[in-house]
């Protein structure tokens, strides 16, 4: 089921909710996870160190919930289990998504299967895209078991595409799912 409160996004599905983030949302535990060295590092983020609410913040209001978003994955209970980054290129209808699951204790529990098939949903029937991308890196291994478990293809692998902390590179393989995959997922009922 998609709300919508103005431009911002809410998602609902079975056991979650996935709403747009608000600079109200960069608390505490927020910023655990920005300063967490292991979470946003399997995304490829370069995060400052020591970044401040304020910079996160201002950070979260640069998604403008039409072609870029930021978006909070929480239970029903409004426990935070993680965040969606998307952005789209409306010209190509096209979209690139990024997950972090950052509640450790929803790490192997479909929580992105179930989510993304509503954010999926989202890009392809609402606002017309033809493809979504994801670009895990190569060790996120959860990452590409649930690519792979949604009908996306793998397209490539970037070699030594994202300089990693300690100054070793790290591949960066491309997925994409096209809105005919979905649909024909969907009549499988192989979706989530």
């Amino acid at each position: 089921m998609v709300k919508s409160s103005g431009n911002l996004v809410r998602l609902q599905t079975e056991n979650f909710i996935v709403r747009s983030v608000t600079p109200s949302d960069v608390t505490d535990h927020y910023m655990s996870w920005v300063k967490d060295p292991e979470l946003p590092h399997l995304l490829g983020l370069n995060v400052p160190k020591n970044p401040t609410k304020d910079q996160f913040r201002k950070y979260v209001t640069g998604f403008d919930n039409q072609s870029s978003f930021h978006l909070l994955i929480t239970t029903k209970d409004d426990v935070e289990v993680g965040y969606y980054w998307v952005h789209t290129e409306p010209a190509n209808k096209t979209a690139l998504s990024h997950v972090m699951i950052s509640n450790r204790d929803y790490w192997g529990k479909a929580a992105v299967l179930e989510t993304r098939a509503a954010l999926l949903d989202y890009l392809f029937f609402s606002l017309g895209m033809d493809k979504v991308l994801g670009r895990p890196l190569a060790r996120n291994f959860s990452a590409i078991f649930n690519y792979k478990a949604q009908g996306f293809t793998m397209e490539g692998i970037l070699r030594e595409q994202i300089l990693e902390l300690d100054g070793s590179r790290a591949d960066q393989i491309y997925f994409g799912l096209l809105r005919a995959e979905w649909l024909e997922a969907k009549k499988k009922g192989s979706t989530s």
